[in-house]
């Protein structure tokens, strides 16, 4: 199938989604049916007086280990629960993705700490690795596929392994992930795909960027049946550096680099992040990487092109258009304001959200004054185009506005 194909076959409505990557739905439609006990619901719904409830409850952003831990252990059952009883199947369909976002965000926290530990790493690096991407490949299933054949897999260590991360020392995890945002994953992926298949191996940068690999290569297996070259046969890492976070108790990156060096050093590399600003992260992780790696390739999902024509901006302080390969019209959605629209999300303040959100940083600001060279206006003007036209079709499936066809509060 072609992506044209694949995206009127999308099953969720995904445009149904906002700032931060959460999910409205009616709330008559999810309460409709008896058989779901309320506490249920509420576990990863946020309810209110609105008609409308989105799936970020408190526990979504939770950073207690207890709590994470038991979201692992309690989603198979709850999703098993909800896949097997009679229900409106748009419904049914977004409770269980929301299920697995639940899930896979709990798994990254849990990745995390893998970076914090050798031991960790050494004992569950792996198999949480493996869990992540399996989960991905349900997520998936869930927005393309008609039919549910996938489910959420126990994890038979999990109790053991939260013994072992609090015998570290660790009790508190992160409590979100930068881009957790599904839609402009796939509208990164689709835009990009093209350039993405012609890598050997993708690297991303922990903790805002875990989601990226994983993503390229489920997509890249579920959607392309004979594709010139098959992205899920590509492997993929993780690297934990960040210029910003005061925390830097995490690993050396000479540990770190043990895992590339099975990787011959004359494989293509594709570095990927959540987002770029000035670039110091990612840069930093290419030099790391190049102590091993000839060739490694930049790439971000989002860009913050607002600070390159922001008054009294040092243009140092801005990444350097040169030093990345691919350029995106993706605008940077600032920490800050992310951390402050989760907030928001937590207390239920309906005032300060955003629903539907479609990335208006596309339309933010005119290209003609960014200071790019010709070339890069003509990349970037091409690639707003090419990505309106994907956004456009995605307005055009079935299942668009379904969830939102009521909005008074």
């Amino acid at each position: 199938m072609s992506i044209n194909e694949w995206i009127n076959n999308i099953q969720i409505d995904i445009n149904a989604m906002g700032f931060a990557g959460e999910l409205y739905l009616n709330k008559n439609d999810l309460i409709s049916s008896s058989q779901i006990p309320l506490p249920m619901l509420e576990l990863y719904f946020k309810f209110s007086n609105h008609s409308l409830v989105y799936n970020r409850s408190a526990f979504y952003y939770s950073s207690n280990i207890h709590e994470v831990v038991h979201l692992v252990e309690r989603i198979p059952h709850d999703y098993e629960f909800i896949a097997s009883i009679n229900l409106d199947p748009i419904t049914k369909r977004h409770i269980l993705f929301t299920l697995v976002e639940y899930y896979i965000s709990a798994l990254c926290k849990l990745l995390d700490t893998c970076f914090y530990s050798d031991d960790i790493k050494n004992n569950y690096y792996f198999e949480l690795h493996n869990r992540l991407f399996q989960s991905i490949e349900v997520l998936n299933m869930l927005i393309f596929k008609s039919e549910i054949t996938k489910k959420i897999e126990s994890i038979d260590f999990i109790h053991q392994l939260k013994i072992d991360i609090l015998n570290t020392g660790i009790n508190t995890l992160r409590t979100n992930i930068e881009m957790d945002n599904k839609l402009v994953l796939l509208l990164d992926f689709f835009a990009y795909y093209d350039v993405i298949q012609d890598y050997d191996l993708i690297v991303s940068i922990v903790f805002g960027g875990i989601l990226i690999p994983p993503m390229y290569k489920s997509l890249s297996s579920l959607l392309y049946e004979q594709p010139n070259r098959m992205l899920e046969d590509i492997p993929y890492q993780l690297i934990k550096i960040s210029k910003y976070d005061l925390d830097d108790d995490y690993e050396s990156y000479e540990s770190q680099m043990e895992y590339f060096k099975a990787y011959s050093p004359n494989v293509h590399v594709l570095l990927t992040d959540d987002c770029v600003g000035s670039a110091k992260t990612l840069l930093a992780a290419k030099q790391i990487l190049n102590n091993h790696f000839k060739d490694v390739s930049l790439k971000a999902i989002e860009y913050h092109w607002e600070k390159k024509v922001r008054p009294g901006v040092n243009l140092e302080d801005t990444f350097a258009i040169e030093e990345l390969k691919y350029l995106s019209p993706l605008k940077y959605r600032h920490y800050i304001k992310l951390n402050d629209y989760i907030q928001s999300l937590l207390m239920g303040d309906w005032s300060k959200l955003v629903y539907p959100y479609f990335p208006e940083y596309l339309k933010y600001y005119e290209l003609m004054d960014l200071p790019v060279t010709p070339e890069a206006r003509e990349e970037l003007q091409s690639k707003i185009l090419q990505i309106e036209n994907i956004h456009q079709q995605m307005k055009s499936t079935e299942v668009y506005g379904n969830l939102l066809s009521m909005k008074g509060g």
